[in-house]
């Protein structure tokens, strides 16, 4: 069993790359003005495998100096890359045709902004629809949410709507893509859940990385016919989300994911990349952010914490499930 001191750094983890997501968001929505979603995830799946591969070898030379035996997981490591690399690949597909595919609204200046910063709001908030997703899973893999969990949720879900959603919401076509984005992301969680603990984090990363962007660069071909010049004119989103969403914070989930916090609770905690995106729009880019987005952002907060909590009758299942 896992105890506290070990389940802090993966929560910090985990919430780092809810920090990074939340930027990419951004970043995401850049690069679908220039390259298509195919071309675009191939590249920065690519991109993150040959960055994670990097520190996988130099964390291997530090291991073997000091005399210390290299374990990567063997079998379990290959069908983890597998599985959870089919699973990105739809995942962040789906996403990026979602955001790419928004119909453009015949405005412009202001309401031209206001129209593409509401877009990506409500991208991101169907995408979080995971957390309902993985908790409704966890229940059918026997690893059922507490009441506790099962109110984060709730409440996480009213604190995205409220820092997501402007007036006006409606469903489009591209929504679709998102919400099938959102339920692909819940398998993907539960997934590394279940391959994390018996694999190296930088490898099974790595891995997954590398079959997502082989996959997808085999799709682009095919459907998209990729043109470099365009590839490098999005150079900068390219590389952010390959380095950093990618190689960093998707091994930051993997690492925070291996301290047997349970899916229910980590999806929550990632939801929070909603949270930063916002705020780092206010304080970087000027965005001005309303009462009730701020609201949004406090509620989102109060349900992570909100499901740390664990009564006393929940308390031995949740060592039960640590264990298990």
């Amino acid at each position: 069993m896992k105890d506290r001191k070990l389940r802090v750094p993966g929560e910090i983890s985990l919430l780092v790359a809810a920090m990074i997501w939340g930027a990419a968001f951004v970043a995401q929505s850049l690069g679908a003005d220039k390259v298509s979603p195919f071309t675009f995830n191939a590249s920065r799946s690519l991109i993150g495998a040959l960055f994670i591969a990097g520190m996988f070898l130099v964390n291997d030379k530090i291991h073997i100096s000091r005399g210390e035996k290299v374990e990567t997981g063997g079998k379990a490591l290959y069908i983890g890359g597998a599985v959870c690399g089919l699973l990105l690949f739809f995942a962040m597909n789906l996403q990026q045709l979602g955001i790419s595919l928004t119909e453009p609204a015949v405005v412009s200046g202001a309401e031209t902004e206001a129209m593409e910063k509401a877009n990506v709001g409500k991208a991101g908030f169907l995408t979080a629809l995971y957390i309902v997703l993985v908790s409704l899973i966890g229940v059918f893999m026997k690893k059922k949410p507490g009441l506790f969990v099962w109110l984060g949720v709730l409440t996480a879900l009213i604190g995205l709507y409220l820092l997501c959603i402007k007036p006006g919401f409606s469903v489009s076509k591209s929504d679709f893509y998102v919400i099938l984005c959102a339920f692909a992301f819940s398998l993907q969680i539960i997934a590394v859940d279940i391959f994390a603990p018996k694999v190296d984090c930088l490898r099974l990363s790595c891995l997954q990385f590398l079959v997502c962007g082989v996959i997808s660069s085999f799709v682009a071909v095919i459907l998209e016919k990729p043109d470099m010049r365009d590839i490098l004119s999005a150079w900068a989103p390219i590389l952010f989300t390959g380095i950093l969403s990618s190689g960093v914070a998707y091994t930051l989930q993997i690492i925070g994911q291996k301290t047997c916090l349970r899916p229910s609770i980590a999806s929550l905690i990632m939801s929070l990349e909603s949270v930063f995106s916002a705020l780092f729009g206010f304080i970087i880019l000027g965005q001005s952010l309303t009462s009730r987005e701020f609201a949004g952002c406090a509620i989102m907060f109060a349900a992570v914490i909100l499901a740390q909590i664990h009564p006393s009758k929940e308390r031995k299942a949740y060592k039960r499930y640590e264990k298990a």
